[in-house]
């Protein structure tokens, strides 16, 4: 099954900050420098996959698919969104249905 989601993070640290969260997280996103100082993040694996718009902060937004069972998605998801809560990071993660409909939202 392919999910798609939406991830909006409000960060005031340079994007590189995020390291330890999505390390806690345990899912596989890693932060990208590029060479004209603008950030993305960037997938792991193939079950996660993202489109991210290059930027310098503090506003932050990425879509994605996820290709995973509806449980392990939601897991997934949930888990970024409690580590970035942790943190304090203000963030929304909203995971769609493949008719495009928010099955899960996360803030």
């Amino acid at each position: 099954m392919i999910l798609n989601f939406s991830l909006n993070i409000r960060y005031m640290e340079p994007l590189t900050q995020l390291k330890t969260v999505l390390e806690m997280s345990g899912v596989p996103l890693k932060v990208k420098r590029l060479p004209d100082n603008h950030y993305t993040l960037v997938s792991g694996t193939s079950f996660l996959r993202l489109d991210m718009e290059p930027a310098t902060g503090p506003d932050y937004e990425c879509s994605g698919t996820l290709h995973a069972s509806e449980e392990v998605a939601i897991k997934a998801i949930k888990t970024l969104s409690l580590a970035l809560h942790a943190d304090g990071i203000e963030h929304r993660i909203q995971l769609m249905n493949e008719s495009g409909e928010v099955i899960f939202s996360f803030e």
